[in-house]
Formats: C-alpha cells, structure tokens, sequence
C-alpha cells in the first residue's frame, strides 16, 4: 500500500509540475526573474512549503503506524506473559 501512494504522488506531483503554470513557476531558480516573467513568488512558495510538509507528514505517519504495532506487540508480549504453571482455572487444593 505504502509503494502505491508513493507511486500515485510522483504521478500526480509529475503531471503538476510538467502540465500546470503553478509548476512551471516553481522551476523558475531566482526570485528576481520569477516576478519579472509575472509569477507571484510569495504564493508559490507557500504553497510548495504546503505540499512538502504534507508529503513529509505522510511519511511519517506511515513509519509511525509500523511502529506502533511493532512496539503495541512488545509490550503485550512482555507484559501480558504469564508463567507457565498459571492457569485460566484455579485447580482445586488437594
């Protein structure tokens, strides 16, 4: 699952940056010539500091989601073990 939203971003961060204008302002490199062809540098920027911490919250959402379970499933392990002449039922004394 994680393999194919990464996929799904690249194509649909592929297709923004080859097909839109917003794109094309972003492969301007200086500040100085973007507002001189007319691109709002400002509102470009923020919106690409969006979508980067969007993608880096993803990111870590997924690789916190695979600990969490990892370390969910230590601690009941550690913690829920019991010895072995434990039993559900009490055996009754003799």
């Amino acid at each position: 699952m994680p393999t194919l939203f990464a996929a799904l971003c690249f194509a649909l961060l592929f297709l923004v940056l080859r097909f839109t204008v917003f794109g094309r302002g972003l492969y301007l490199i200086k500040p100085s010539r973007a507002m001189a062809a007319g691109v709002r540098t400002g509102r470009v920027v923020a919106i690409d500091y969006l979508f980067c911490s969007l993608l880096a919250a993803t990111g870590v959402w997924n690789l916190l989601s695979k600990c969490v379970r990892f370390i969910a499933l230590a601690m009941i392990a550690r913690h829920s073990a019991a010895m072995a002449t434990f039993s559900a039922r009490p055996e009754p004394p003799q």
